[in-house]
Formats: structure tokens, sequence, C-alpha cells
């Protein structure tokens, strides 16, 4: 409540003019509805009961004046209040939005959209509900009871204090209910987020519900968290209600004793039959008022928890700030410096180990290794999306740390494997860029990425719209108006994250092709798994385990016959359309799996004609753990996650597979149940080899047969 109060006071206090004028139009306005009772006792005693007929017409004149004067005071109050209060929300709506965009990209990664997203719906509706009705509701029933209470001990002390006993029981009595309100509503306020994140995800993740059939599944979450919901709903409603009830209950009692009171001293001849009169109205006035704090009591107290929310995002420190003395970096001369750099998202799970490592300006480097080495998180450091814990890095000296962020981000910008573009027209999402830039600039950063013909091509041209996420492009327009975007800032080094792997091998190299065309004019810095697309880089740096592996060329690398050796074996022999639906794998490149090593080349042969082509979604399950299989598959494009499912029902990641990789050989071997669940983290292309087909190839090679059916025993056995 102290926050609430914080709030309405900095809010008054900023907006000084109007404050003072609805002050003023608040005051008159209590003043000419708190004089009824006065007016009442001088109608009843000096001119009902006297009938003093030229009292009663300055008394009718009376009334005109005070009803001219409440209704300016009403209409003043009303145009000042309404500024007010369109001034706090949109001061609300603002500082949220840009606090959004100050936070940095760890809070994002830790925190579901739902949670943000509520504080835009549900706090923000409390808030205006608060400034819009609590607020000057709760105005005009302080300053009336306050206004009643002198008058009433003017009009006589002792049933003043009855007054004021009963006040205190009436608004008093409720407290330990009071006391319960603010927790239930919070309850009420995270359901209520929980809900919203639930349906935000369902509605994000349509495709994949309808494809394997999980309206159920996500049916049942949803009314789990509705029923939560509408329990914390049920019980803030209960207390609110009951709060509310109770004082009314102690009002009528208090109402109650001071009538007989006041008609014992009217009997007595202490007081007048007016001042009787004019204290039943006075205290009415008092329930009135204490009726509007008792109705608002339950708004104050939804809109403290909101406030609350409000103001510990609002008090989020961004992890990554700019330094007291950082400075401006216009132009990029020498190089990138990682000295010594060690990073994790998780204290005490470092992702990066000790990196050291020189980048010369204008060169072409790619980081390339397993995935989950480490290789993304060069950029993120790079783009100072996070912060080392140890070492540092330096761009021609200067530590990142010490460069200012803008200034940073027009120095390096990044290519990314989903890019996101907002449902406007292809200039706008170029524009965003670099607001200022000239149609000539547009148009020259499009033809660098080699994609303004294409879009001169278009019935409206650059003014298309791209729609939802640019859902009216290719995968490959995307990626190359995502690089003129890039493009347009003139950035001295430009990052690539995975930035041609979702595309199929024409679109791939075509755009590969771009790339290295754009790359004369500046340092380049791929992260990728896909070693094709950078095989003509200056230098590659293979990370294992968050630890610079190797690095060197691609033939290199390839003499070394370590780790980037290994990786290229995997990505290589397979034959690839350029639709990206078929793929064919050689028996050369069948023979370096483990399970055929054992066949000559003609059963290699015959095998590899047996294996079929299937795509798979993102979030799509190739493998559910438990179920019987029957394939082999071969990962040629894509990412796969395996996951094991655990005692208490949620999954553990236990590994992320990539081109060239290869799960469920078991399942040529044995019919036996699953032991992990398989899922797509990217469109994925497979090869795949049914049990039948492979048995039948093996009738014709008995010796080889016997010898995989032992092997296979073995790894039973070392599996029980």
């Amino acid at each position: 409540m102290k926050l609430l109060l914080r709030n309405m006071l900095s809010f008054f206090g900023e907006n000084k003019g109007h404050t003072a004028l609805y002050a003023l139009s608040v005051v008159l306005i209590v003043i000419l509805e708190c004089i009824l009772p006065l007016v009442l006792k001088i109608v009843v005693d000096y001119i009902i009961i006297p009938r003093d007929y030229g009292l009663f017409s300055l008394l009718i004149l009376g009334f005109a004046v005070t009803v001219v004067l409440y209704a300016s005071s009403m209409l003043l109050m009303s145009s000042v209040y309404a500024k007010l209060y369109a001034k706090v929300f949109l001061r609300y709506n603002h500082r949220l939005f840009h606090k959004i965009q100050q936070l940095s990209m760890s809070y994002f990664f830790q925190t579901r959209p739902g949670q943000v997203l509520s504080h835009f719906t549900s706090d923000l509706e409390s808030i205006e509900t608060l400034y819009k009705i609590a607020v000057p509701a709760c105005i005009f029933a302080v300053l009336k009871i306050i206004a009643n209470t002198v008058i009433a001990f003017a009009l006589d002390w002792r049933l003043a204090a009855l007054s004021m006993i009963g006040l205190a029981v009436t608004l008093l009595g409720p407290y330990p209910l009071d006391k319960k309100a603010p927790p239930v509503n919070n309850s009420l306020k995270n359901s209520k987020a929980q809900l919203l994140s639930v349906s935000e995800e369902s509605i994000s993740a349509q495709l994949v519900v309808k494809s394997f059939n999980m309206q159920k599944i996500m049916g049942e979450l949803f009314s789990k968290k509705a029923r939560e919901r509408a329990r914390h709903d049920a019980r803030a409603f209960w207390i609110g209600d009951m709060i509310q009830n109770s004082r009314l209950i102690f009002f009528t009692i208090s109402a109650l004793a001071l009538l007989g009171a006041g008609s014992y001293l009217a009997m007595q001849g202490s007081i007048t039959v007016g001042t009787v009169i004019a204290f039943f109205s006075l205290f009415s006035a008092f329930g009135t008022s204490i009726g509007y704090l008792a109705a608002n009591l339950r708004v104050l107290a939804d809109s403290g928890v909101s406030v609350r929310r409000l103001a510990d995002f609002l008090d989020t420190a961004p992890a990554v700030c700019d330094a007291d003395n950082a400075v401006e970096v216009s132009a990029f001369h020498t190089g990138i410096a990682f000295e010594d750099v060690l990073f994790g998202y998780k204290e005490n799970e470092p992702t990066l180990k000790n990196i050291s490592l020189f980048i010369p300006q204008g060169s072409l480097v790619a980081f390339v290794g397993p995935s989950g080495s480490g290789k993304s998180s060069v950029l993120n450091l790079l783009l100072r999306f996070y912060d080392v814990q140890k070492g540092g890095i330096t761009i021609d000296g200067h530590d990142v740390r010490r460069i200012r962020q803008h200034s940073l981000h027009r120095l390096i910008n990044i290519v990314l494997q989903e890019n996101f573009l907002f449902n406007t027209t292809i200039l706008e999402n170029l524009r965003y860029a670099k607001p200022e830039a000239g149609m000539e600039e547009i148009v020259a950063a499009a033809k660098a990425a080699e994609i303004h013909d294409f879009i001169s091509g278009l019935p409206d041209g650059y003014q298309t719209m791209v729609g939802e996420r640019g859902n009216q492009l290719s995968g490959g327009q995307r990626q190359r108006l995502a690089l003129a975007r890039a493009l347009l800032c003139r950035p001295a080094i430009l990052l690539l994250d995975e930035a041609t792997s979702a595309l199929d091998p024409r679109t791939e190299a075509s755009i590969n092709q771009t790339l290295l065309q754009v790359a004369r004019e500046r340092t380049l810095i791929s992260v990728t798994h896909r070693l094709s697309s950078v095989k003509d880089y200056d230098r590659i740096i293979v990370m294992d385990q968050g630890r610079v592996a190797e690095c060197g060329s691609h033939q290199e690398l390839l003499q070394k016959q370590g780790i980037y050796s290994s990786l290229w074996e995997k990505q290589y022999g397979f034959v690839v359309d350029d639709s990206m639906q078929y793929a064919e794998i050689t028996a050369e490149r069948l023979a370096k799996l483990p399970l055929f090593q054992r066949l000559d080349h003609k059963l290699l042969q015959m095998m590899a004609d047996l294996f079929v082509s299937e795509q798979f979604a993102a979030e799509r399950t190739l493998i559910y753990e438990g179920d019987y299989g029957d394939k082999f598959y071969v990962l040629v494009r894509g990412q796969v996650a395996v996951f094991k499912k655990l005692a208490d029902g949620t999954e553990k990641r236990l590994a992320v597979l990539q081109d060239g990789d290869h799960f469920g050989e078991i399942a040529l071997l044995r019919n036996i149940p699953r032991t992990a669940t398989v899922r797509a983290r990217t469109p994925c292309l497979v090869l795949s080899l049914q049990r039948e087909k492979f048995s039948r190839v093996l009738e014709t090679a008995p010796a080889v047969k016997k010898a995989l059916e032992e092997e296979a025993e073995l790894r039973f056995q070392g599996q029980s």
C-alpha cells in the first residue's frame, strides 16, 4: 500500500498544473455535498417549524447558485482528470516497453513470453481500473469523511464521538481479512500469467499440436491452469466480498446506535429535531463514503499487487549495461582478440573455457564443432548479449565491456538461421536497420544481397507486404532480405549464425557465394555445423567441449585427421536434390558406419539403395521412447535432440545430433523398445532403413549376419 501511495503521489506531483485544478474542483464538490446536513438542520429548525417564508425564498436562490457551481465544478473535474488519467496510462505503457528494449538477452531466455505479456494485460488493466475508478472514488470518500467529521463535531460532540467509534469499527473490523487480500491477489495474478503463457504457447505451436494430435494434451494442460486460476479467483472474490459485507454489518449496527442515541437526546431537549435529522443524514453520508472505500479497497488491494509486479519488473536491472567510461567506436582496423575467456550461462557450468585466439581484420573465420561445443556463445559474447566471467574480448584493443552497446551494434551485425521479419513491407523491414537510409542506400544493400531483381519483379516492388514473420517469402528470399538488412548498416564485422543451414543445397550454395562477395569489404565470422559452406574460409576454428580443439584451413584440418576430419567424413557422401526432399547415401559413406563395416562393397551398394528419404518438420518426434522400432536413421540435414524420460515424468536432453549422425541402429538387430525419444530441432531430411530390408540383404551373407548377431548379443549384455 505504501508503494501504491508513493506511485499515486508521484503521478500527481509530475502534473502540478492539472493536479491543482483537479484539487480545486474536488474541494468545491465535497464542500457543496457536505453542507447538505447543515442545510437540513436550517430547513427544519429555522424554516419549516417557524414557517419563515422570507428565509425560504433565500433558500431557493441559494439552491440555484449551488446547482450552477456544482455542475461547473463537475465539468472541470472530469475534463482535468481525463487528461491526468491518460498521462499516467501512457507513462506506464512507455516505461514498460522501454524496459523490454533495455533488458539483456539473458532475461528473455529465462522468462516465458506470457509472463512479460501479463504486465501489458492484467497488470495494466488493474492500473487502468485503479486510476479510472478507485483513485477518484477514494479521494472523494476520504475528503467527505474528513469534512463530515468536522461538521459532526460542530453539531454535537457526543453524537460525533459515537459516530467516530462506529466509523472506526466499520473500517478496522475486517482487518484480519484485509491482511489476507494481497497474497491472494498476487496468487491470482500469477495464475493469470501462467494461463496466458499456456494460451500463447498453444497458439504458437498449432502446427505441432495438430500434427501430433496433441489437442487433448494441450486441453488438459489448459484446463489445469484454468482450474488453478478459477480457484484463486473464487478465493479472491470471497475475501473481497466478506470484507465489504462485514463493513456493511458494522455500519448498520453503528447507524442504529446513533439513531437511538440521537432520539434520546432530542426527547431530553439536549438537541433539536433538526440536529437529529442532520446527524442521521450526516451518518448516511459517512456510510456512502465508507461504501465507496469498501468497494474500492478490493480494487486497491488488487492494484497494489499489480503496482508491485510492475515495480519489480521496471526495477529489473539489465545484466549487461554500458560502463560509465564506455567509448564510441566507429571503425575496425586491427582485429578481435579473445584473451583467456571463461563464460557460462549458469554459474559453475562453463560453456567456454579459457579461450584465447585472434581474428585479423578482413579475414573469413568459421567456428565449427559438435552441438553444444560453444560456437554460438562466441557470437553472443562478441555482440555483448552476455559478459565474460573471466578474461576479456577486445576489438582493436578496446574491451567490448568499455564500448557503448549502440556503437558496438553499429560495428557488428548478424544474420541468423531464422531471421525475424516484421509484418510490414519489404522497404520498412530494410529501413528498420537504418531509419535515415535513403532509397539509393537501400537498393545498394539489396543488390549486394542479390535480392533487388527479385523485389523489382514483384507487382508492388519494395512496398510488397512480407506477411507474418515473412511467410510470403521463401526461405532463401528471407535470408537474402535479412542479409540486405544487415548490410544496410555497413557493418565492419558481419556474423553468421547457421545462416544457411535450413536452406536447400542450391539456395545455400548461391547465398554462400553472395556472402563471399560481400566479405571482401568486411570481416566475416560464421558459426555453422555445415562444413561445406566454410571450406574456402581463411581459418576454421574447431570447438569441442568449450575449448579450441583445432585451428587451420580446410586442407590443414583434414590432414590432421582430428575432430574436423571426423566431422567432414560424417557430412560427406550424401547426394541431396535441390528441393531438399530426396537424398541418397553412397556405399563409401555407408562403410564408415560401425554397423556396416563388415559388409563388402556389393552388399553396401545393395544396402544403400534400400534407404528411403523422410522429412520431419521442427518439433516433430522421430522416435518415441518405449515404442518398438524397426528403422535405422541417418541424419542428412538438420538437427535432432535425444531425450530420456526421468522418474518424475520430465525429460532430460542427452545429446544433439546433426548432419551425418545416425541413430536407432539397435532396431536393425533386435525388436526391443526404443531407449530414448528423438525429436527434430530444425526441419530435417533423413534416410531410413527398415529391419526387414536389412535382414533380407544379410540373408545373402550368412557369415556377416552371424557376426552381427553376435555383436548385437554383446551389446545387449553390456546394456543389461
